[in-house]
């Protein structure tokens, strides 16, 4: 149990720091993680939530596909005020 625990705890780790690095770089904005939640583990992905710095209404949500070592954004979902470039 306690392994799993850790393990979750890497896995949300590199998720969070995934799609700070993508709001960042591919946004230009600067994020606030402000939760997470597991998909049945079959899926094995992580969904992220958060909001932009500085702004909470600016909300969004995240898929984080992990396996092989590779951590991949597979979805996205944002609140309507919140202007994405793509």
């Amino acid at each position: 149990m306690n392994n799993k625990t850790n393990e979750e705890k890497e896995i949300v780790a590199k998720a969070e720091e995934v799609t700070i690095k993508y709001f960042k770089e591919r946004e230009e904005l600067d994020v606030v993680i402000t939760g997470h939640e597991f998909s049945p583990n079959d899926f094995q992905t992580v969904f992220i939530d958060g909001h932009v710095k500085g702004d909470k209404s600016k909300t969004f949500g995240v898929g984080i596909e992990y396996g092989g070592g590779e951590y991949n954004i597979s979805s996205r979902s944002y609140s309507k005020s919140l202007k994405l470039k793509e």
